[in-house]
């Protein structure tokens, strides 16, 4: 009985998810149960029934009897419903199998009633028997007590079976229908006990039983849909408050014992305390963590078997987490709607939050600061002035066309010192130093010492333990930490903010050796929001864990204007699986404000580089001590970047925020963009007109020259000798006019708009609903209105679509808000709005003024003299250092101060003191990545005629056959590795090895690039792809072998599933290969060398899935995607059990042996094609009749949609007679594509089907919006059959099709949809007369890597590999050769140098060892040499030759 009531939770949500299915499985539905060789079938309904009987019986005679009277009335429901749907599809067998289950429930449920109102003693419900000396009244008392407790009442106090749960919340675990609802009912039953004999089937007695008790059933339905409580205390702390002490004693000592007695009664008491904690403490919180993670299993698993409608209306729709990777669309989050109504005090603007005389209050405290008369010092003028200088002075042929995994990342500063150079913390009280700071003074240890004492009472630890000792209840609560994998406890802070978007939440911050733990306070938890709902609350976890050596990013960040906070990111698949905006998702940021003053700053830095010494070396790190250094460096790479193109504008600006201290977790400092278009009003857009841009070199409010008079005016007359003058006093970036406002329509922000309008929304005429309305307000005479934009205008069209369906109430023009009204040149698309301003953002228009709006925001323009020049002085609190905030020892000044800082916007941290450089457009600098070469920075709106495949000349490309006698397997996965290697895994499981290089022809290929000229815009000149001069030398590589390198499994019949690593491990030098395993669930990995062309390690995970592995797809993420943190790969693998797993593989020394999250949501269909994006953060898994969309962080389902509607069309085909179905399902195949970009590119099969056979079917290509909008469609040739890969370029701008004997380019684009940009045919003969010969392309893959492809591999299903060479190759090819020229020389002179070293060791002997060291030098030399010139083989000769004189 007792495991019974362990397994509670459990088994309530099992029967809440399997209870309802009754209604839906029909009794024709079986199961094929694999005994052995021999399969058998079983019937679905009747192994469900008999699985309910044994469940429910359980459930009713041994838990609890209000409990067990519960689960009575919730299967009797249910299964009322059940019978009621059967019978209304005629399913006689069904409505018998559900009738029996409710006689025999019922019957259960009577026997339950006997026993438990038969006249009882106190032995019935203790193991005893009566207490010996009892009275009979103490007995009889006893026993009414439990009965009381059998009819629903009040639990005694400590109550053993409940030990679990506090004395004070038993109105919370009470049962849902009290004792007054359930009067009535053992009398129904009885009655039913007499009636049943009368019955001759178990439909009539089921139905007796339900017309007894049927009113019982309607009051337990219509009390269930009135419960709304039952998910959102999810989270709730209400209902578990504060903890029952554990540090009394058991009792007072004796005043005279012997000391024996004295160490009994010692003894007696710490088990006393050690059983309290256990009873009222840790199995408290164990029951909770496992209730609150059934309760969310429940809901997470009710989506993936709901249908696809219900479950996308029943879910709001939030913005997911940005963070440093939001390099495109963010994928929207579902939320279970629940807004809290309150105005919380940080956002409230009334009058009586700020007082008027506030100003004057401060200036009697602090100093105010007027920011435009200061003055940069001489010594920052002259380090940016070498700086400029080094810019201007660039030579291109020095700087790398792209930066690579290795020496370019380009966003972040070195990886291999930032560990060597980082500070030794030592989380010792008073011994925090780094290395060379000077010692603290005395005095300032003692009051910290003070400080901790007044802190946390008693040191109850050793002082190297905690930087602030916590007191006991912190003590205690550290046991789960330290028993879940954290470690011991090394430092602590109290008295923190977890700052996030909708509510900032009080919290402790707990380090341990490898995790940091946020534990947030209970009572009076949240910032400034005394009235916060109880929803708010149930959606805070009240723990929360990251491990730090997932860390990508650290950075130093302001809160409220004051250094005293920290941001941490994480690489994709980390963080915590809950803490987001949204219920599903989870956090893989983490902001944390350490409080105000100088102390907060104190611990801000003692924290940051207690994290940062634990954080991999790959992680980005802004040390304190080095802060000024760190974004020195990182600007000028990032300058120098932007200026030769080798980063994007949007990809700019959300750097330059990011390290100026803009976040998406705080949205008083939420990331700025500019207004790039001015043209909202025509129905087409020129982009290459500077008419339809706005001028940037002039902040927003100068924009209309009306209004900037009168601003002016106000600036030169204002006179106060307190407050310094300004020309706006609006901002253009603040948390309510301009975060809210925008993206009102997406969660939290529409729950914080509804809080600062007292549970409403505002007027509709105030709310955002136009674009172009808005611009004009923007730039209209009113001084208020001086706005910028947000990211969200450039990545993620979700916030322009009012998909919540929210009222937002009817203007005064009769106008119903509903979706935002878009210019007319987007075409009522917020797909092509977005996609149009990203355009714009990123043309050379753009690039050119993009620098004036820098200075404006982030540089020399936001404060001196310089801002009043360019109209550009804000009211003086959005500056930083114009009060210090942290000095303001008025605790209720200080608020007031910080408040009015969050309520009047905040500048970002001036980054630059220079005017910021111009961008170069030079013609002569190589393409480096495909979109350049096809020049889509304008399209879709300008396509050129650029194929660099289709007008390739035969140098281009070499064609390595197979060797005879065939046939052979096609090549059907691929990989370029390394330099000049190529790995391939044909059908059959078997490993080919290719080595290529290209032999270029410099003097031409120099002669095409001088006649060319420099300082012309790439899009205004034509392309010459072909400049390159020269011809490949590839061949097969034969290795000697024992065993021929192959998978663990493969089989002729189908072609096995398998995957390729874009990431070398074990020192760069091996490939990660994961395939199926044994065609039966199991997965394979192998570590494969394409140099010596043997497999290197090898491991199976065993009934990984309950089918077979389908499909499986990777990608890189951490310092293998060019981002921070440790490197790695993401795999997800699709199975025939309509299941998906997500790995991760980090080291080539320890993998995983267990996914790290298993998604469902295809109703068992087989998934037959997945794909996983790190950077929007997203995984998709296909079935033939559904998409799922999940998140790589705790993977729970963000969309699914169906096959589009409007493809299932008879137009497709010439002749359909009257009887013919057209249907569409998403194709069997493998191949789709995720782009950066915000797309889903999917393949769907259309088929005319005659007589339940499929006559014919075309393959499409099928647009969807990470959301699951339909947003075009592009039929294939019949010919070239089902596409076998879909290969995506970098930037996600296009797509490779490879299908049939070709792989054609198409643009990824919401305004031309998968239009046809290029083709790369295998045969100039497009219609070979025998269609079955056809060499068909099966995968294809760019190197030597992503970023700077200079040529193309497909693997054809001849067994043949093709190569292409693309523009740039051959430059590339000549560094190459210097670099392994100069590798080749460093290894010769390796093993002399080492040799010297030897002989030089001894100094006695150096005169006699030096003539034999120096004969033997010449030796070793002349035959490495020669070794080294006889291993070059066919390629090494052929590249070598001519260069010896």
């Amino acid at each position: 009985m007792s495991s019974s009531k362990l397994l509670l939770p459990i088994l309530q949500s099992c029967l809440r998810i399997i209870m309802p299915s009754m209604g839906i499985i029909r009794s024709e539905a079986v199961v094929i149960v694999s005994s052995g060789n021999t399969p058998s079938t079983t019937n679905l309904l009747c192994l469900v029934t008999e699985e309910l009987h044994k469940s429910l019986d359980s459930a009713i005679s041994s838990l609890t009897f209000s409990v067990s009277r519960d689960v009575f009335m919730s299967a009797v429901s249910s299964l009322r419903c059940a019978i009621a749907h059967h019978q209304g599809l005629d399913d006689s067998k069904a409505v018998r199998l559900c009738s029996e289950l409710v006689v025999a429930i019922q019957k259960g449920m009577r026997r339950r009633y006997l026993l438990e109102t038969a006249p009882t003693s106190f032995s019935d419900f203790d193991d005893s028997a009566t207490i010996p000396g009892q009275s009979d009244s103490a007995n009889e008392a006893d026993s009414q007590a439990v009965e009381n407790i059998i009819v629903g009442g009040a639990l005694p106090k400590n109550d053993v079976d409940f030990v679990s749960y506090q004395p004070n919340i038993s109105q919370a675990l009470a049962s849902p229908m009290g004792w007054a609802h359930y009067k009535g009912l053992g009398a129904a039953l009885r009655k039913c006990d007499g009636q049943d004999e009368q019955q001759e089937t178990p439909e009539k007695e089921a139905q007796m039983i339900i017309s007894n008790i049927n009113s019982f059933i309607d009051e337990w339905d219509k009390l269930q849909k009135q419960d709304k409580t039952e998910f959102v205390d999810l989270f709730s702390s209400d209902n578990f408050d504060d903890q029952v002490s554990i540090s009394g004693a058991g009792g007072e000592e004796p005043t005279i014992a012997t000391e024996a007695i004295t160490r009994f009664v010692d003894a007696q008491s710490v088990l006393t305390r050690q059983h309290q904690y256990l009873a009222f403490g840790y199995l408290a919180q164990r029951r909770r963590g496992r209730t609150s993670f059934a309760e969310k299993l429940s809901w997470k698993t009710w989506m993936d078997f709901a249908e696809t409608k219900s479950s996308n209306d029943l879910w709001e729709h939030a913005i997911s987490e940005g963070g440093r990777d939001s390099s495109s669309r963010i994928a929207t989050m579902p939320l279970f709607p629940a807004f809290p109504r309150f105005i919380p005090s940080y956002l409230d603007h009334s009058p009586a939050s700020l007082s008027m005389d506030i100003n004057e209050k401060l200036s009697m405290s602090v100093k105010i600061v007027d920011i435009t008369k200061t003055e940069v010092s001489d010594e920052m003028l002259k380090l940016f002035e070498e700086d400029d200088a080094a810019i201007s002075d660039i030579d291109e042929e020095e700087i790398p066309e792209v930066f690579t995994e290795e020496d370019a990342d380009l966003h972040f500063g070195k990886r291999s010192s930032a560990l060597s150079e980082g500070p030794s913390v030592i989380s010792e009280v008073g011994e925090t130093h780094e290395e060379g700071a000077s010692e603290a003074s005395a005095a300032e240890l003692t009051a910290q010492h003070d400080l901790q004492l007044a802190i946390g009472g008693t040191l109850l630890c050793t002082a190297s333990s905690f930087s602030f000792p916590p007191d006991s209840s912190s003590l205690n609560s550290m046991g789960d930490a330290m028993r879940f994998g954290g470690g011991a406890l090394e430092e602590y802070y109290s008295s923190c903010l977890h700052v996030r978007p909708n509510v900032s939440v009080k919290c402790k911050v707990l380090i341990t050796e490898s995790h940091l733990i946020i534990e947030h306070e209970e009572e009076g938890e949240t910032e400034n929001q005394p009235d916060i709902d109880d929803k708010s609350k149930s959606a805070c976890p009240l723990s929360l864990r990251w491990n730090i050596s997932e860390a990508s990013h650290i950075y130093l960040r302001r809160f409220r204007l004051r250094d005293s906070a920290l941001e941490i990111f994480f690489i994709p698949s980390a963080g915590t699986t809950t803490g987001g905006s949204a219920f599903f998702a989870g956090s893989r940021s983490l902001f944390i404000d350490f409080g105000p003053g100088s102390w907060g700053n104190t611990r801000r830095d003692d924290a940051a580089n207690a994290i940062m010494k634990r954080a991999p070396m790959q992680t980005v790190k802004q040390w304190p001590d080095r802060s000024g250094h760190f974004l020195h460096e990182e600007l000028k790479k990032l300058m120098h970047a932007w200026t030769i193109g080798a980063i994007s504008n949007f990809d700019y600006l959300m750097s330059l925020n990011i390290l100026s201290g803009r976040s998406f977790n705080d949205i008083c400092q939420y990331p700025v963009m500019p207004w790039v278009i001015s043209n909202y009003t025509s129905a087409d857009l020129d982009l290459t007109d500077e008419t339809n841009f706005r001028d940037l070199s002039k902040p927003m409010g100068a924009l209309n020259e009306e209004r900037l008079a009168e601003l002016l005016d106000r600036f030169q007359t204002f006179d106060d000798q307190i407050i310094p003058p300004f020309m706006y006093g609006s901002h253009y970036s603040t948390s309510a006019g301009v975060v809210i406002h925008f993206l009102l329509r997406m969660h939290p922000f529409s729950s914080l708009h509804r809080q600062l309008q007292s549970g409403h929304f505002d007027v509709a005429d105030r709310l955002f609903s136009s674009v172009q309305r808005t611009w004009e307000m923007c730039t209209g005479r009113s001084a208020a209105e001086v706005k910028e934009l947000t990211p969200e205008f450039y990545m993620n069209p979700a916030f322009l679509r009012n998909s919540n369906c929210f009222k937002l109430g009817t203007s005064q023009d009769g106008e119903v808000l509903g979706d935002v009204i878009l210019p007319p040149w987007a075409e009522d698309s917020p797909e092509k709005f977005v996609e149009i301003m990203r355009l714009a953002l990123e043309s050379d228009v753009c690039s050119k003024m993009l620098p004036d709006w820098i200075d404006l925001i982030f540089g020399y323009k936001q404060q001196g003299k310089a801002s009043i020049e360019a109209q550009n002085v804000f009211f003086y609190l959005t500056y930083y250092g114009s009060v210090d905030v942290a000095g303001i020892e008025d605790e209720g000044l200080r608020t007031a101060t910080e408040l009015q800082i969050a309520h009047f916007g905040q500048c970002p941290m001036q980054l630059f003191y220079r005017p910021h450089t111009k961008r170069r457009f030079s013609k002569s600098r190589h393409r480096q990545t495909l979109s350049e070469l096809y020049c889509m920075k304008s399209a879709p709106l300008i396509v050129k005629n650029v194929s660099p495949f289709v007008d390739a000349p035969l140098s281009y490309w070499t064609h390595l056959g197979a060797p005879p006698p065939g046939p052979h397997a096609p090549l059907i996965s691929i990989r370029l590795a390394l330099t000049d290697r190529c790995l391939a895994v044909d059908s059959r499981g078997v490993f080919h090895f290719f080595r290529w290089a290209w032999k270029a022809d410099m003097e031409s290929s120099s002669r095409e690039s001088e006649s060319t000229n420099d300082d012309v815009s790439p899009e205004l000149e034509e392309v010459n792809v072909f400049a390159d001069k020269g011809c490949f030398v590839a061949q097969r590589e034969w290795f000697s072998f024992r065993n021929i390198p192959q998978l663990p499994f493969a089989t002729e019949m189908q072609h096995v599933a398998v995957g390729v690593s874009n990431t070398l491990f074990a020192n760069r030098s091996l490939l990660l290969v994961v395939s199926d395993g044994d065609g039966e669930g199991a997965l394979a990995m192998q570590l494969v060398d394409p140099i010596k062309g043997e497999i290197r390690g090898e491991a199976i995970v065993p009934s990984v899935h309950a089918g077979r592995v389908t499909c499986i797809d990777m990608d890189p993420i951490g310092t293998a995607a060019g981002q921070g943190g440790v490197g790695g790969e993401l795999a997800i693998i699709g199975s025939a059990d309509g299941s998906a797993t997500l790995w991760r593989f980090i080291s080539s020394h320890y993998w995983p042996l267990r996914p790290r999250l298993r998604m469902a949501g295809h109703g068992g269909q087989k998934i037959v094609a997945v794909a996983v994006s790190s950077s929007l953060g997203i995984c998709v898994s296909v079935s033939p009749g559904l998409c799922c969309v999940f998140d790589i962080g705790n993977g729970s389902m963000i969309r699914k949609f169906q096959v589009p509607s409007e493809t299932s069309s008879s137009q497709h085909f010439d002749e359909v007679l009257e009887d013919d179905v057209v249907e569409t399902v998403f194709a069997d195949t493998s191949a789709m594509s995720v782009s950066v970009q915000g797309f889903l590119i999917l393949v769907c099969s259309i088929r005319l089907i005659r007589d339940k056979k499929i006559v014919r079917a075309i393959s499409s290509l099928e647009l969807f919006s990470v959301d699951g909008l339909h947003l075009g469609s592009r039929l294939l040739e019949e010919d070239r059959g089902v596409p076998q890969k879909l290969v995506p370029t970098i930037d996600g701008r296009a797509v490779f099709v490879c299908a049939g004997g070709s792989a054609s380019l198409h643009l990824v684009s919401s305004i031309q949809p998968l239009l046809t940009m290029d083709e790369w045919r295998l045969s100039n003969d497009p219609t070979p007369a025998n269609k079955l010969s056809q060499c068909c392309i099966h995968d294809l893959d760019f190197g030597p890597t992503v970023a700077r492809p200079v040529v193309a591999a497909v693997g054809c299903s001849d067994g043949s590999l093709r190569l292409h060479a693309l523009k740039g190759i051959s430059k590339w090819s000549e560094e190459h050769q210097k670099n392994s020229m100069t590798s080749t020389v460093g290894n010769i002179l390796n093993v002399p140098a080492q040799t010297v070293k030897n002989a030089f060791g001894g100094v006695s002997s150096f005169g006699s060892n030096f003539l034999g060291s120096a004969k033997e030098i010449g030796k070793e030399a002349f035959s490495v040499v020669k070794d080294e010139s006889n291993q070059r083989g066919t390629i090494g000769s052929f590249l070598f030759r001519g260069k010896r004189k």
